[in-house]
């Protein structure tokens, strides 16, 4: 594996010859858009997961902040 990896680094990445189009926090931020909902005929059978997934996230992020432990450790930290 490591003499595999060396072999990778060893090679480099080619120079980008392509003239940018816009900025690439903009491209970034409307990658991150596009890609957070599925596009057309795809959301009818991935409903269930997308709005789970969605779900799933909110609630991690409301335990982080809202959990007893965590406040705690927040408060003590502030």
């Amino acid at each position: 594996m490591l003499w595999r990896l060396g072999g990778i680094l060893a090679l480099g990445a080619p120079k980008d010859l392509s003239e940018p189009r816009g900025s690439a926090s903009g491209g970034a931020v409307k990658a991150i858009l596009l890609h957070s909902v599925p596009h057309g005929g795809f959301f009818r059978r991935t409903k269930f997961h997308f709005f789970a997934g969605y779900l799933f996230h909110l609630g991690l992020f409301a335990l982080l902040v809202f959990a007893a432990p965590h406040v705690l450790f927040i408060e003590e930290r502030i």
